[in-house]
């Protein structure tokens, strides 16, 4: 609720003939900082020398200090911050007692309010309140406001840090939003939906061979047959004649979001072109048609300290992947449309994995997945399974019969996990995996652990019919360095990972550390790497790699050297060095240069590119290259224009020996994120966006439908997940296209951006589904809010203070909760229509008659509802009194109820 008044009056004004009519009434909102403590305490001021009084019963409530006031003997007794901080404050005695040593008061420095029935306080002198507690309380008169300006945490502070620290550890822990008294909005898979459509298409002229190309690169996504369906497909022109599709890659999949699941616990079920993952140590996956269900969540996948990073983009882009900010490796996505990445090293704690795709005509997307070593273990009793089921021999769609004669045949694979305790995890695997070298079949078991600040894992291999390994991994952090340590040891076992015949390992050890620190130049990252293999034929290789990156402002630097030993004597020292400066708003450069050191001395490549940007609309680049090695050198330039709806631009590349060429190049994207559905075409990729749209409307009528009457209510703000803000436009639409991954979100309604600050929401809150391939539309009704107001009585017809009061709808919820003033006075603000009980807090165990109430559009204001507090025994006679005479009249039964003394105890500030 919001804060009454402020004001000052004399205490012979509001009590006549009162003894401390020599002081007039202070009524203070009290703040520390930023944050309101108390929206109104009483104090007082003398009209003798402008000392000023605060109750210290009720601000040792306020901050959180344990007191205990007894107003008959005129003490309050406790402590603050620590127990051994002990305090006693005894009005009758003129004296405080501070950790057992006890020092007077002047009769002028305290006295004590007993307003009757276990109300009042004792009062203090501001100033002598500092010596006894370490508050640093001032008063500003001009505000009327009490500030607490102490040093110290209070133990209000110290429990909201308690709070974020276990709401971080939930976050870490658990993927649910609390969506408690939001209304749910459905986005389930459907039939069909409109397709998202990117196309990507160029013409290209080859001088030295006389050949003109063309290409044209479609992907899409949408609902299909009660799955999202992602696709791609290259079309192509040579040599004057079209160049048909070699394959359709299709793959249909559906996702249970939150806490649902699909039967048999289900939580993604692929069919089409998929992936059998196995192992680190067999094959990383076998690819082709087939089926792939998991019912582990999303977010915990079965990974320890390596991932596979995988997916589709436009052939021919540049990818980069970054693990929390750091670049890993880097490569251009393959003709199929395909990347993958194998392997990719995680640290200990968080991973944010980000890929990053650069286009030619200097398109940039991002994808943004989130890791965590450990996250792989179960609940105590949870069990998880994932299988798979391949064809590898064909695609889903396929275009080109021809068979794979290397990877031909079934593959499948499946794994069982299963949650022992807190700390401790088993699962066991099986395989078939179609490898370079025929058919091979395996089985794997073995646990996960943690064990204080470590996370470990160990997996025992068996090849049927043939060796067997294990492997251990071990992860941690120490003084700021993210450490991994793995160690696998082989006897006759063979596979892709692990390798063949003579060049099969036995051995394979690595230990990686990481460590990111603050200097005066910018944050710099340290990466130290030591790989040692063994092989069946004796052979040894050690690989150490060691690499720093730095930044400063917008320049960022980054060194690898990688050496190699092959039988314990040195083989190959190679660097790179890499940096990237982005000189003002538009212009940036980046460069890189490959070198060897050993055997020889010699510098390898060198790469520059120079990027000119003076607008969001025009793009231009520069990049030149030299290999040092054979004298071959490379320049290209591009130009290229954002039209808004689709992405324009003009390539040339000159090399050495080869000529020259020149392409065009066009790219847009079509997505159904328009108002009503309507498809919008935009120069960037939206398929595997995540869409929301909505409509914000003064719902008059109250039937949660925009319809004749109702008013749009343009320029609100809507929060997503309590951190993105939607705007609304003049016509009360909002549109949201984000690259977050998808699932449930929270959609909230900012209270202050509606110009009539009267409009409140209809619903607290909607658990919207954000999913990539479709748009999740939602209506956001806002209702006018009412007020209900009144005062507190007791029996001879005084206000009752600092009683909590509850607004209760008609469904039994507690909506709003608020305490009355010095005089009694509450108020009830931003209520929405309904139908609701004015009651006392069940905690305090008084008897307040309760009132029942209807805010209606047409009576949004219930001035004057005031409340009776009774005493039980009145309560039992009025009952009796009218059930034998309903028709007889009968005054207020009212009385000095014999409780306040625990309800004061247990009030507390809103």
């Amino acid at each position: 609720m919001s804060s009454p008044p402020a004001y000052a009056r004399s205490v012979e004004e509001l009590r006549p003939g009162d003894t401390t009519s020599e002081r007039f009434e202070l009524i203070l909102e009290a703040r520390r900082h930023d944050t309101l403590l108390a929206p109104a305490i009483l104090g007082f001021q003398s009209f003798e020398d402008d000392a000023q009084y605060l109750p210290a019963g009720d601000l040792a409530r306020i901050v959180g200090f344990s007191a205990e006031t007894n107003l008959r003997h005129g003490t309050i007794e406790g402590w603050f911050l620590e127990p051994e901080n002990r305090f006693l404050i005894d009005a009758k005695n003129l004296s405080y007692t501070l950790r057992g040593e006890t020092f007077p008061l002047q009769p002028e420095d305290i006295f004590v309010q007993d307003q009757g029935g276990g109300f009042g306080d004792v009062y203090v002198r501001a100033d002598v309140l500092n010596r006894i507690w370490p508050l640093d309380l001032t008063i500003d008169m001009g505000a009327l406001r009490l500030n607490v300006g102490t040093a110290y945490k209070l133990p209000y502070e110290l429990k909201e840090e308690r709070e974020k620290k276990h709401e971080s550890f939930l976050n870490k822990h658990t993927d649910e939003i609390d969506f408690t008294g939001f209304q749910n909005v459905q986005n389930p898979y459907r039939l069909y939906s409109p397709p998202i459509i990117d196309l990507t298409s160029d013409a290209s002229w080859n001088d030295a061979e006389k050949r003109e190309d063309a290409r044209l690169f479609l992907a899409g996504k949408n609902d299909l047959l009660g799955f999202s369906a992602d696709y791609s497909m290259n079309l192509g022109y040579r040599d004057g004649e079209i160049d048909l599709p070699d394959q359709l890659r299709l793959t249909l999949e559906r996702q249970a979001f939150g806490a649902e699941t699909m039967p048999l616990g289900v939580r993604n079920l692929s069919i089409g072109d998929v992936s059998a993952r196995t192992s680190e140590w067999i094959r990383g996956s076998n690819a082709g048609r087939g089926v792939s269900v998991s019912s582990r969540p999303l977010k915990r996948r079965q990974v320890f300290d390596e991932v596979t990073i995988e997916g589709t983009a436009t052939p021919g882009w540049e990818i980069e992947i970054y693990r929390n900010n750091e670049l890993i490796d880097f490569g251009i996505v393959g003709e199929t449309g395909q990347y993958r990445f194998d392997s990719v090293q995680l640290q200990a704690g968080g991973n944010k994995i980000r890929t990053v795709l650069y286009g030619p005509q200097g398109q940039v997307e991002e994808r943004n997945e989130e890791y965590r070593i450990g996250s792989s273990l179960a609940a105590p009793g949870e069990t998880f399974y994932e299988a798979s089921l391949v064809d590898t021999s064909r695609d889903f769609v396929p275009l080109d019969t021809t068979d794979n004669a290397q990877n031909n045949g079934i593959a499948y694979s499946g794994m069982v996990t299963h949650g022992l305790s807190r700390n401790l995890t088993v699962f066991g695997s099986a395989s078939k995996s179609m490898t370079r070298e025929g058919e091979k079949q395996y089985l794997t078991a073995g646990v996960n652990t943690s064990l204080g600040p470590v996370t470990g894992k160990l997996e025992a291999y068996n090849q049927i019919g043939g060796g067997y390994g294990i492997d251990g991994r071990a992860s941690t952090s120490l003084k700021g360095w993210n450490l991994n340590l793995r160690t696998a040891l082989f006897h006759d076992f063979e596979s892709d990972r692990a390798g063949y015949d003579e060049s099969a390992r036995t051995l394979d050890a690595q230990f990686r550390a990481s460590k990111r620190i603050k200097t005066p130049l910018g944050p710099t990252g340290f990466n130290v790497s030591a790989l040692h293999q063994k092989r069946a034929n004796g052979l040894e290789t050690s690989t150490l790699q060691v690499g720093q990156t730095i930044s400063h402002g917008d320049f960022r630097a980054g060194s690898n050297l990688r050496t190699t030993l092959r039988d314990r004597q040195l083989s190959t020292v190679r660097g790179r060095l890499d940096g990237s400066w982005r000189i003002n708003r538009e212009w940036q450069l980046r460069s890189i240069l490959d070198y060897d050191v050993r055997p020889d001395f010699a510098l390898d490549e060198f790469t520059a590119d120079i990027l000119y940007r003076p607008s969001s609309k025009l793009s231009a680049g520069l990049t030149v290259g030299q290999d040092l090695q054979d004298d071959r050198s490379k320049i290209g330039a591009n130009i290229n224009y954002d039209f808004g709806t689709f992405l324009g631009g003009v390539q040339t590349n000159w090399q050495k020996d080869d000529g020259y060429k020149i392409a065009l190049r066009a790219s847009t994207s079509l997505a159904p994120f328009g108002k009503d559905g309507r498809y919008i075409a935009s120069s960037r990729s939206q398929r595997l966006q995540n869409a929301l749209y909505g409509h914000v409307f003064l719902d008059k009528n109250l039937d949660g439908v925009f319809d004749a009457g109702d008013e749009p209510v343009p320029d609100t703000r809507l929060l997503l997940n309590d951190r993105k803000t939607v705007t609304a436009d003049d016509e009360g639409y909002l549109t949201d296209v984000q690259s977050e991954a998808g699932d449930y979100a929270a959609l909230t309604f900012d209270p202050g951006s509606a110009e009539n600050p009267f409009l409140v929401p209809m619903k607290d809150g909607y658990r919207v589904l954000l999913r990539p391939g479709v748009a999740q539309g939602v209506r956001i009704p806002l209702v006018e809010a009412g007020l209900i107001d009144g005062t507190a009585f007791f029996e001879n017809g005084k206000s009752v203070p600092g009683l909590r009061l509850q607004l209760v709808d008609a469904q039994g919820a507690v909506v709003k909760e608020s305490m009355t003033g010095f005089d009694g006075f509450y108020t009830f603000e931003q209520v929405k229509p309904g139908d609701y009980t004015v009651r006392a807090d069940p905690a305090l165990d008084v008897n307040l008659v309760a009132q029942a109430v209807s805010i209606t559009p047409e009576n949004l204001f219930l001035y004057g509802t005031d409340l009776d507090l009774l005493e039980k025994e009145d309560v039992k006679n009025a009952r009796r009194f009218a059930a034998l005479a309903p028709e007889a009249q009968y005054g207020r039964y009212t009385a000095i109820v014999g409780t306040l003394k625990k309800m004061q105890k247990t009030l507390s500030g809103i």
